[in-house]
């Protein structure tokens, strides 16, 4: 049995764990993905992911 995604009724959503360069980079690359959304991030503190997410 296999599943089938309709890609048009809902988005992946991505949680992102860390504020660094790597993840900056994925979420700026996020853009030309259609289907996906980062709906929230990680990091050892905070502040740290306030930042990142705005």
């Amino acid at each position: 049995m296999s599943t089938i995604i309709d890609k048009t009724k809902s988005n992946i959503k991505w949680g992102i764990v860390s504020t660094g360069r790597i993840a900056q980079q994925f979420v700026d690359d996020m853009q030309y993905v259609s289907g996906s959304e980062v709906v929230a991030v990680a990091a050892r503190r905070e502040e740290d992911a306030k930042t990142f997410a705005t």
